[in-house]
């Protein structure tokens, strides 16, 4: 059997210093093996690795992002709620950027002060409409005096599936003053530290193509296969194609805008879809091109000059959301910062030091979440990434904020309540782990991946989808996990940070209610087992352009499922009975802004309506528009030391003892597993649009 292996790449860790979770204090100042005092961040890295002060920071500069106190933070969840909520009096009356900032965000005098902070001590700030947060960035030394604390390197030993490494790492040697200065603040980006990976697999490495890449090939799921698989076929045969809808994706590197017109035309793809590459910068900066010969320096989320090579993740995004899709409209929003810094890819010890080193991608992806939000052009939202869901909710490192009623907030998780209020239709990859999502001894217990369980996003997991040449399925689409041996799962579970949605709840079978006491995901499934995978072009026209035969994970399911629904908005936005939700005004101006007007079409967060369907009144429409998924698990293989299967990238003749603890499995109707089933394209148009 061919053995798999993850390609992961990581991005910056947030380091979110607000409220508590139950029971830990939301500071703990420990000491390292030096003596030395570390922040809080470290503090709780230390009780899960080894870490060791090194000396003062040699980084030349640095990037925050300053979660700003919004002014009614409730009443934003709530409304995102009521707006997606049928029968709401909000129903799918959408907001504005501008209008989201005045009703929910940060009074415009506070915002405005923080950002003058900053700006007068020699930082460059970027704002946004909403007044949610500010991306301050700047050389060291005016960092450290605007946050009132100093940078130290530290080296921290990291035990990963039976593997032990070594990374440095910037972080604050004690914790921020600024804190106390301005109240309520959440600070984030405040040390380096692996947390994020991309969601895909590859069963075999990166096959170089000679000459440039050939038309004589097939490896993986054609777009057409999956289309007739999924039926997406018979949406485009009834004459919706995505016409006239933006799907938006959050990038995580770069891309060269020759890749998808010779994917296309390699598999003779038909349609208008259009990519456009989207800055979202906050100073100005523009990132260079990929890389246009071998690559060996730097990294998708850390260039330096003359080398910003191509992630894979990019392309495959942008590729299955402009072929199934095939007549919208796809912007990739990209950050870049110059001044930014990133250590993960660095060898130990090689430092930030570089003229050339920048931040990009993944390292600053909430720049291009609120980007997306600021713009409010895109219809549908995209997202392949994802962490432990564990590290995440620890005030010290993660993103998110735990309430003293149990729930979490905080800066990023709001960023996900304002697309909601927009009606933008966000999917999320869920991970390619399964129930192993925090290996590494962080946890004996399952945990699920952030972002993909925060209840105003579509959690998509993954599925081996047996389709022979001609799109029919040649077996049972089954749940992708150790059944298959393919090296991943298709994380699922249920969160301990998030309460349970209002649309998993009595809307759905007694069952489904009674396992998810929290928010559950995944919600739906597409195509994500490596086996059954889809192929990918990348570097075209770069010497040793490659391909992999085939890409898999459920960073395939997150556009998949994007396109789908940009299908769906397509025959809504021609239905005169679907369109008719409200869209903000036109115009907005303040201080010299207009804000955009949310098209009328949208049908926000999908989740609403999909878990109507699971109610036992409504069982031959749900078994008419979503494949039931009753056999497979999120299980992977673990050896007799517990080294789990992605881990070790290795074949069943190594493992010996069982699957992960925690494994859910697939059964009929709706499950922990699985959750919905497999949508048909054409079917959700029916049951949504009424065509």
């Amino acid at each position: 059997m061919k053995k798999s292996f993850i390609i992961a790449a990581a991005i910056v860790a947030a380091a979110s210093l607000g409220s508590a979770v139950p029971g830990r204090s939301a500071v703990i100042v420990r000491e390292v093996s030096s003596g030395k005092k570390v922040d809080a961040g470290l503090a709780a890295l230390e009780r899960l690795y080894r870490v060791q002060y090194l000396g003062p920071a040699r980084v030349r500069g640095l990037s925050v992002r300053i979660g700003t106190p919004l002014r009614n933070e409730a009443g934003l969840n709530a409304y995102a709620r009521a707006a997606n909520t049928p029968g709401s009096h909000y129903y799918r009356h959408w907001l504005t950027p501008r209008q989201i900032g005045e009703a929910f965000g940060t009074p415009l005098s506070t915002y405005t002060a923080m950002a003058r902070y900053f700006e007068s001590r020699g930082l460059r700030v970027g704002t946004w409409p909403m007044r949610n947060s500010l991306a301050v960035t700047g050389p060291t030394a005016a960092m450290e005096r605007a946050l009132g604390t100093t940078y130290g390197r530290y080296k921290v030993t990291v035990a990963l599936g039976g593997h032990v490494r070594s990374l440095e790492l910037t972080a604050p040697e004690t914790e921020p003053l600024v804190k106390s200065t301005m109240p309520g603040i959440s600070l984030s980006h405040l040390l380096n530290f692996q947390t994020f990976t991309l969601d895909y697999l590859t069963t075999s490495p990166p096959e170089p193509i000679s000459g440039g890449i050939s038309d004589n090939f097939i490896n993986g799921l054609t777009p057409q296969q999956i289309a007739k698989a999924f039926d997406y076929q018979g949406a485009y045969d009834a004459g919706y194609t995505g016409a006239g809808v933006t799907i938006g994706v959050i990038g995580t590197g770069p891309i060269t805008l020759n890749d998808v017109p010779n994917f296309k035309r390699i598999f003779n793809v038909q349609g208008s879809s259009t990519l456009t590459e989207v800055p979202a910068t906050i100073n100005g900066d523009t990132a260079p091109p990929p890389a246009t010969g071998p690559c060996t320096a730097g990294s998708s989320t850390a260039p330096v000059a003359g080398c910003n090579p191509e992630d894979l993740e990019a392309q495959l995004d942008t590729e299955q959301t402009t072929t199934l899709a095939r007549d919208a409209s796809v912007r990739f929003y990209l950050a870049y910062n110059s001044e930014g810094c990133e250590l993960i890819n660095n060898p130990l010890g090689a430092g930030c030091i570089g003229p050339n080193e920048a931040e990009q991608g993944l390292a600053i992806f909430d720049d291009e979440v609120n980007t997306a939000i600021a713009d409010n052009a895109s219809d549908v939202l995209s997202l392949s990434f994802g962490g432990c869901e564990l590290l995440e909710s620890s005030p010290e490192i993660g993103e998110l904020t735990i309430n003293p009623g149990g729930d979490a907030t905080g800066s990023s998780p709001n960023e996900f309540s304002m697309l909601a209020a927009e009606g933008v239709a966000t999917f999320v990859s869920t991970g390619d782990a399964g129930s192993a999502a925090c290996e590494g001894g962080l946890t004996s217990n399952p945990n699920i991946n952030y972002p993909s369980d925060v209840p105003n996003a579509v959690a998509v997991g993954g599925t081996n989808t047996p389709v022979g040449p001609n799109g029919r399925l040649t077996g049972p689409i089954t749940g992708w996990g150790d059944t298959t041996e393919s090296g991943g799962a298709s994380t699922a579970g249920v969160s301990m940070d998030f309460q349970t949605p209002p649309y998993q709840t009595s809307n759905s079978v007694t069952p489904y209610v009674a396992a998810c006491t929290m928010r559950c995901v995944p919600d739906v499934d597409m195509d994500g087992d490596p086996y059954t995978g889809v192929p990918l072009i990348y570097d075209t026209g770069v010497s040793g352009g490659a391909m992999n035969e085939p890409i898999g994970g459920t960073s395939v399911a997150a556009p998949e499922m994007a396109a789908m629904w940009a299908v769906v908005l397509s025959a809504c936005k021609v239905t005169p009975s679907c369109g008719g939700g409200y869209s903000g005004h036109v115009s907005d101006p303040v201080a010299g802004y207009t804000a955009p007007a949310a098209p009328s079409y949208r049908l926000g967060n999908p989740n609403y309506l999909w878990y109507n369907l699971a109610h036992t009144a409504q069982a031959t429409a749900y078994h008419n528009t979503f494949y039931d998924i009753v056999y497979g698990n999120d299980g992977e293989p673990i050896d007799a030391l517990g080294v789990v299967g992605s881990e070790l990238g290795g074949g069943p003749d190594e493992y010996e003892a069982g699957i992960v603890p925690g494994t859910v499995y697939a059964g009929p109707g709706i499950d922990e597993d699985t959750g919905l089933g497999a949508p048909f394209a054409r079917a959700l148009i029916k049951y949504i649009v009424g065509v």
